[in-house]
């Protein structure tokens, strides 16, 4: 069902252009990359960000944290992903901006979703949380959360940087025979 068009209609604002060279990145569980790399991004139902996408970062520690890779432990995937060059994207404020309105009028129930759909109806594929002004709760300031997911398009597996865990060697003395133990008949 359509998404009610708010109070006045949105004027499309300048976004910071992407480019096939800038390289981002998609933490992810080792199962969820397997998943991708078989059948292609899917997006969210809501998890953390509380709104469908895709949220991928320019910053790799940041997508690390995602792919779960803590303390020099690996339990995910950090995936080097682009985005296509002529992706639209809509920036922080005017995204709030409609989400407030969808708020205010019909509750704060589901608004991040409405909104996110009203953007979708008007061709938009994501959201830029680069560009804006606001501070976004249920976003990170260097995301990109992308709504058309045949927009972005895996690189490669990024680069692993984990620190073994050392433990220290023991070392093992040879018995001699005053250690070993002997029975008598």
């Amino acid at each position: 069902e359509p998404v009610e068009v708010p109070k006045e209609p949105v004027t499309p604002v300048e976004v910071t252009p992407v480019s096939p060279e800038i390289t981002f990145y998609h933490g992810t569980s080792i199962g969820g990359a397997e998943n991708i790399k078989k059948s292609g991004f899917v997006t969210t139902k809501g998890g953390m960000n509380r709104g469908s996408g895709v949220s991928i970062s320019q910053d790799k520690e940041t997508a690390d944290i995602f792919g779960e890779k803590r303390e020099g432990k690996q339990k995910g995937v950090t995936l080097k992903v682009i985005i296509d060059k002529d992706v639209k994207l809509v920036n922080s404020d005017e995204f709030m901006d409609i989400k407030n309105d969808i708020s205010e009028r019909f509750g704060r129930d589901g608004a991040t979703q409405k909104a996110t759909d009203y953007f979708k109806e008007q061709g938009y594929d994501g959201i830029d949380f680069r560009v804006g002004e606001r501070v976004i709760v249920d976003a990170l300031p260097d995301e990109v959360r992308i709504w058309n997911v045949d927009k972005v398009k895996i690189i490669e597996e990024a680069a692993v940087e984990i620190t073994p865990e050392v433990k220290p060697e023991v070392p093992v003395e040879a018995p001699t025979k005053a250690g070993i133990q002997t029975l008598s008949t």
